[in-house]
């Protein structure tokens, strides 16, 4: 039997296979998912054949939604691959991801990459992290309409349970970490934590504390773990540093996996925090952010929310421009929803406008007038521009 392993990440020590694919053995573009290598793979295959066997065009929303959850950036193949997947997937031929729209409610707006990549993703990664990772994979390759639906609401109830789980988790690891950590690195562990959200958890940590971070679930001496990690900062020379305290580990620059014996965690976060010390620029721990520039009130028009969007898909490698906006006053008691984000109206000079805040409903701004940081969007739920906050003063 001939084996072809087809692979994104960076290359260790190699399987035997006849053949193997990897972008990491390049001398460019080391950045595409492995659905994305799939797709170029059959398309060179199809090339060399001289036929048409099949219609790739048909995947693309798969791809595209690979690419997505996968954080892969949005730039090269990749942003073709997802400017065209999200055309298809307004008339997906997959059932599944037709049924997952409606119960996400991603089926009642355009398709933007946060609908790949917090509605459809986080869905079907659910039964992977909380249930059964089949239960994913079926519902893509299934063409009956009552098991697409079935499995769609399924993947929906563990994607609630998976919340509930990160919430919790994610409260003891903050606990754990307290509210001003020693080191430039951070790592929590418990016995109560499920192994399925430890690397969500790790993005949030790293969000709030702007450390690379890593969460690790422990049963019966052992802990499986997930990191992530900073721009600037490579996890996996970082993890190279750390081998000899580890069973194993895997992974790419950004995010990393991990096995390790409860008893050497310890061990492994002193290493990890002096590797930092001594190998990554300490400006890499500076807490900023990029403004693009600064909007005055009269630049809040429907016109610009849309002409914003034309610069879609937006991602890791192509983000979202930030806008700068002073002198903001709210007009509304601010309101929380879903229990973690926060809306309220608000006005800046002549200017009246709705405000988003995921993440926020702990820190609205406290004080009559501020600055907001944010996106100036076009919200397809309520047909109208919003601006989305990212951070206040």
């Amino acid at each position: 039997m001939d084996v072809l392993i087809v692979d994104h990440h960076q290359v260790g020590e190699a399987a035997k296979s006849d053949a193997l694919v990897n972008p990491q053995l390049g001398s460019s573009h080391h950045h595409l998912c492995t659905a994305g290598l799939v797709f170029k793979l059959c398309h060179a295959y199809l090339k060399a054949e001289g036929g048409r066997q099949f219609d790739l065009r048909t995947v693309l929303d798969l791809v595209a939604l690979a690419t997505v959850a996968d954080l892969v950036p949005l730039e090269k193949d990749n942003r073709i691959f997802v400017r065209e997947g999200l055309r298809r997937l307004v008339q997906t031929v997959h059932p599944g991801l037709r049924r997952l729209m409606e119960v996400s409610g991603g089926g009642v707006r355009t398709p933007t990459t946060f609908t790949l990549g917090f509605q459809l993703g986080p869905r079907i990664n659910a039964g992977g992290r909380v249930g059964e990772a089949s239960a994913g994979l079926n519902l893509l390759l299934s063409r009956d309409p009552g098991e697409t639906a079935k499995l769609a609401r399924e993947l929906d109830l563990q994607n609630r349970k998976r919340q509930e789980l990160e919430a919790m988790v994610l409260e003891e690891a903050e606990a754990e970490i307290g509210e001003s950590p020693d080191g430039l690195g951070l790592v929590a562990a418990s016995d109560r934590w499920h192994p399925g959200v430890v690397g969500i958890v790790a993005a949030r940590l790293v969000r709030k504390y702007h450390r690379p971070s890593f969460v690790i679930a422990l049963e019966e001496g052992a802990g499986k773990g997930s990191g992530r990690g900073l721009p600037g900062v490579s996890l996996m020379d970082a993890l190279r540093a750390c081998a000899p305290c580890l069973k194993g580990f895997g992974g790419h620059e950004g995010a990393a996996g991990i096995t390790i014996e409860a008893d050497r965690v310890a061990e492994f976060r002193k290493i990890l925090v002096a590797w930092l010390e001594k190998s990554v620029r300490p400006e890499v721990f500076e807490k900023s952010l990029s403004i693009e520039m600064s909007l005055l009130p009269e630049h809040l028009t429907p016109e610009m929310a849309r002409a914003v969007g034309d610069l879609a898909p937006f991602g890791k490698g192509n983000p979202e421009p930030v806008f700068q906006l002073d002198g903001v006053t709210m007009v509304s008691a601010p309101k929380v929803f879903a229990e973690r984000h926060l809306k309220f109206r608000a006005q800046a000079g002549e200017r009246k406008f709705e405000v988003v805040g995921f993440d926020f409903a702990r820190r609205p701004p406290d004080r009559p007038t501020f600055d907001l940081a944010g996106s100036w969007e076009w919200d397809e739920y309520t047909d109208a521009p919003r601006w989305r906050m990212v951070d206040w003063r």
